[in-house]
This record gives structure tokens, C-alpha cells and sequence, in this order.
């Protein structure tokens, strides 16, 4: 029998530093219309900008909704977050749990109560998910690639059930941590590798759907928000944070053996390579630069020659530029002379 003292649904969100961004992912919440009773557990990985005057302020308007676990320090030997992450999962006492980010928010009052009733609906589900808009907060860089959806990443996909091997394949789905509404009953066990992994939030989703089908709805239903400030854009410039990426790949190939034949994992390998052959380069670390190019070449030939080759083609292209320009300006100069 449900005890009528729990919560249907917990609504896990963690946030650091996010004073000016994190009452909007709340209120988000707080508008979501619905038939049962919801809890808000919010872990705050010791923020140092008021954020957690914020959450205070919002857990005295709405102390039967609002619990908060405040981190009195940053924890250190770890990934950043990890700790308050896995606390914040591991108490919530609702029957599902759906999870958001600080920065992140739905726009879609009625996401809560389709994700239930779909899961009260299908005990054979492991999860729910749906797609998100994506929303930058600077403008891009030149050549950089910008999505209005997330699930524009993978050419778009089809509301409907999909295995673990197709989230594995990463080429079906592009899953969105805000997105998801799991059975809580099913993390309360973490393996011990979760707390070392960086990409959190896809060995989740794998991890979880080994348990059934996941269902996708292609409605979006929630904003990704991307920072300059963000993870993504910070750490990825930390060797530390590559490397492990880089750790993060075998550890999915042992734990879950259908991420082997990810062409994205595979392109994803000789990425970090690329990157980590870059950073040695501009130090002058020869051997090693060498090292992770060989690497890169390995995971994706045809990746490696591209990227290889994008200077050449880079200074042909200027020299091409230029030889135009000089011909232009010498085609203006002789018709001036002949006027």
C-alpha cells in the first residue's frame, strides 16, 4: 500500500552560484498543475552569492513544498557537484522523481501530470523523457553550431518507446536531464563509478533505462539554458576534467557494452584527443601532442584528417581572399587610369 505521507513525485534541482537564475527554475515548478502531492528537494553545492538566501526565502513561503539541503563546504577530490548531486537523489521520498538544474525550467505547466500518469499508466516504464529548447545566453562564436531543440542534435526524434541500446547508440535520442521522470525506487543503490564519472547525467539515463523502455515526448517541454559560465564551457578547457572524459568512454564500454558501437562515443574519443593534443601542442610538450594525435587517428581517421587539415585549408582560403582582393583592386586601378 502507498503511505499517504510520501509524496507522489520529487522534484530533485541542484544549483551552485546561481542566485539570479535559480528562483526561475522554482517557479517554474511551482506552476506545474497537478492531481497528487509533490515535494521540491533543493541541494546547494555551497554557493558563495546568495544563492542560498534565495532558497531560504522560498522554503519560509512554501515550508510543506520546499526542503533544502544547504552543503556548509565545496567538497574537494571530486567531480564538481557530486556530492550534493547524489545527496539530493538519494532523499527523495516521492514514487518518481524528476529531476532539473538551477539554471534550466519548464515552460510546460502540465509536464508533471503527463510524465505520471504515463508512468501510473505503464509499470513497465523506467523512465520518461521529452525534448527542450535550447536558450544561449551570449551570442555564438563564428562557426559554431546552434540548435533551437535539443533533439535537433540527432536529426529529430519520434514521440514513442525506445530501448537502452538506442540511448546507448546516442544517435536515436539526445536526452535532457530536466526532462527525465524516473521510479525513485530504482536509484537508491548508485554504483561506486557514478561518483567519478563526469558526464553525470548520461551515465544516469543508461544506468536507468537499463530497467525497461523508455518513453520520449517529442513536445518540448523545458529550456536548456547554456552559460558562458556553465560546466560544459568551463571545464572542458581543464586537462583533469579530458582525461577523465576520456575514462568516462571505457567505463561505459565495460558497464554498458552497447555504447561500443556509438559512432558519437567514437567521435567523442577523438575529440578529446584533439583537444588534449592542442593543449600539449601550445606547451611544447612534443611528445605528448604526438601522442594524443596518434590517438585521435585511431578513434576516427576521418574525424583526425579533418581536423589536421582545417589549418591548411584555413590559410589556402586566406591566401585565396587575398590574391582576389589584389586582383580587384588592380582591375579598379587600370579602369581609373583608363577613365
Amino acid at each position: 500500500m502507498p503511505n499517504p505521507a510520501l509524496p507522489a513525485v520529487s522534484v530533485s534541482i541542484i544549483t551552485y552560484n546561481q542566485r539570479d537564475l535559480i528562483g526561475r527554475a522554482i517557479d517554474s515548478v511551482l506552476a506545474q498543475r497537478v492531481n497528487f502531492d509533490y515535494e521540491i528537494v533543493i541541494g546547494d553545492d555551497c554557493s558563495s552569492d546568495g544563492t542560498q538566501d534565495v532558497l531560504r526565502d522560498y522554503a519560509s513561503r512554501y515550508p510543506d513544498k520546499i526542503h533544502l539541503i544547504l552543503h556548509p563546504r565545496r567538497y574537494r577530490r571530486e567531480v564538481p557537484g557530486r556530492t550534493n548531486n547524489t545527496t539530493n537523489l538519494l532523499n527523495c521520498r516521492g514514487k518518481y522523481t524528476a529531476m532539473l538544474d538551477g539554471d534550466d525550467y519548464w515552460t510546460d505547466p502540465n509536464k508533471l501530470q503527463r510524465q505520471y500518469d504515463r508512468m501510473e499508466a505503464h509499470p513497465e516504464l523506467s523512465m520518461c523523457l521529452h525534448d527542450a529548447q535550447m536558450v544561449y545566453d551570449d551570442p555564438p562564436t563564428p562557426g559554431e553550431e546552434r540548435f533551437t531543440y535539443m533533439s535537433e542534435r540527432v536529426g529529430g526524434s519520434e514521440t514513442g518507446r525506445y530501448t537502452h541500446e538506442q540511448l546507448a547508440m546516442r544517435s536515436y535520442l539526445n536526452p535532457f536531464i530536466g526532462s527525465i521522470m524516473y521510479r525513485t525506487a530504482q536509484l537508491r543503490d548508485l554504483p561506486d563509478w557514478f561518483y567519478y564519472i563526469v558526464a553525470a547525467d548520461y551515465a544516469l539515463i543508461l544506468h536507468l533505462s537499463r530497467n525497461g523502455p523508455v518513453y520520449y515526448d517529442a513536445h518540448p517541454a523545458a529550456a536548456y539554458y547554456i552559460s558562458p559560465q556553465g560546466f560544459q564551457r568551463i571545464f572542458r578547457k581543464d586537462v583533469s576534467i579530458l582525461q577523465q572524459e576520456l575514462r568516462d568512454i571505457d567505463i561505459y564500454a565495460t558497464h554498458f557494452p552497447a555504447t561500443r558501437h556509438s559512432g558519437k562515443l567514437t567521435r567523442g574519443r577523438a575529440t578529446l584527443h584533439w583537444h588534449l593534443s592542442q593543449h600539449y601542442r601550445e606547451k611544447r610538450q612534443w611528445r605528448q601532442t604526438a601522442h594524443h594525435l596518434r590517438q585521435m587517428f585511431q578513434a576516427d581517421r576521418r574525424f583526425g584528417l579533418r581536423m589536421v587539415l582545417n589549418p591548411v585549408r584555413k590559410v589556402r582560403s586566406h591566401f585565396v581572399s587575398l590574391s582576389a582582393n589584389r586582383a580587384s583592386r588592380s582591375a579598379e586601378k587600370s579602369a581609373a587610369i583608363r577613365s
